[in-house]
This record gives structure tokens, sequence and C-alpha cells, in this order.
């Protein structure tokens, strides 16, 4: 299947980043959010991310007029109900997104592919509120979303490969580097990022060196 329109529900950190990068790619976007606003105060500073990049000489200034363009605003359910594919991108919290992919059910296309940005919530007790989980996949992206390449591409239980192999050529075709994860909680990168972290904040408590030299 090939994905040409892209609909974000969330256009908050996240969903604003990751509609930056589509739109920099070539990709339709269509952003919605229960917030008022808040789907054109993403669209407008996504503008003046292309801008900031055509002024340091990243991209052409018709290019970053193009990817602006290709940005617009969703008022309801409704009106993504022709995307190829949607991302749920709202807050991390499970019952607020199974609410939204049970609502989106009836309202998209039987073959349209939907993802959720979740970090660390299990895509397979997520797709239990989908109507056709094999469509279902997790791209978890990594802020700042818009410049971040490493997407995790997560398989749930009902998901086909058919699926995982659209959303591995759909991030490439983004400029992200996709990364294939089973369904676990934390997946593969907090994984280890976590402890990580954890390990410089106790090592900053114990005195072996200041913020800079640990960061270094």
């Amino acid at each position: 299947m090939t994905i040409a329109t892209v609909g974000i529900v969330g256009a908050g950190t996240m969903g604003g980043g990751i509609a930056i990068n589509l739109g920099q790619h070539g990709f339709t976007v269509l952003l919605l959010d229960s917030r008022p606003d808040a789907a054109a105060e993403a669209v407008a500073a996504a503008g003046a991310f292309y801008t900031r990049a055509a002024e340091k000489g990243r991209i052409a200034t018709a290019d970053a007029e193009a990817a602006h363009a290709r940005l617009g605003l969703a008022r309801s359910l409704g009106d993504l109900a022709g995307v190829d594919l949607l991302i749920e991108a709202v807050f991390e919290d499970f019952d607020l997104k199974a609410r939204l992919l049970a609502d989106l059910s009836p309202v998209l296309r039987s073959d349209t592919i939907v993802a959720t940005n979740t970090s660390c919530l299990r895509v397979g007790d997520l797709a239990r509120h989908l109507r056709n989980p094999e469509r279902f996949v997790g791209l978890h992206y990594f802020s700042p979303a818009a410049v971040n390449p490493i997407v995790e591409v997560i398989q749930g239980a009902a998901t086909t490969n058919a699926t995982v192999e659209a959303a591995l050529e759909f991030c490439l075709a983004s400029g992200k580097q996709p990364l294939r994860c089973r369904d676990s909680h934390g997946f593969a990168v907090n994984r280890f990022f976590c402890p990580y972290t954890n390990e410089a904040a106790h090592a900053l408590d114990e005195g072996l060196g200041t913020t800079g030299e640990i960061d270094r």
C-alpha cells in the first residue's frame, strides 16, 4: 500500500514534530487536536521551523513553502476518513488512547494503517479496541520528532507482516531509521535509555563528577 496522506491525532510536541518531518518529505498531513487552536498552532510552528531551515541554507525556500503547504487541519475525526495512515499521538494514557481508537474504527477505511506513538504501552493491548487490529502497528518517535532519526516499529500479536513492512517503508521514505521491535513495555530504546540516564543521576548524587563531566 502506498502511503501519501497521513492523519495525526494529537498536535502537541510529538504530533507537531511528526507533522514537520512528514511535510518536509512530501506527505500530505491532516492534524487534529481536542484543544482549541492547538492544531493551527502546530502548523504555524512548522512554518517557522521550515523558514529557519531555509534561512540556514538547509532547504530551499521553495521547498520550505511547499512543505508548509502540505500541512492542513482536520476539524473532526470524520475529516480523517480518507487518510492512508493514521498516527495516534495523544497523551500517554491507556484509556484515552483506547477510546480514541474505538472512535476511529467506524470512521477510517478498512485498509487504513493505524499507528500508535506510545512509548511504553503494549501495542497488542491497544489493538483490542480497533475493528481491524491486523492493520495496527506501533510507530514510536523520539523527541524532537522533527529531526530525531529513530522510530521504533512495533508489531503486535495481531499485526500482519504486510502492515509492518508498509510501516518500515514509510519510515524510510520519511527519512527515518526504523528499529523493528517486539511488543513489550518500553520496547527497545527505553529499556536501556532509562537505566542509562538514571545511572548518570546516581553518579551526580555520589559526587563522581559535575553535570558537564558526566554528560561528556
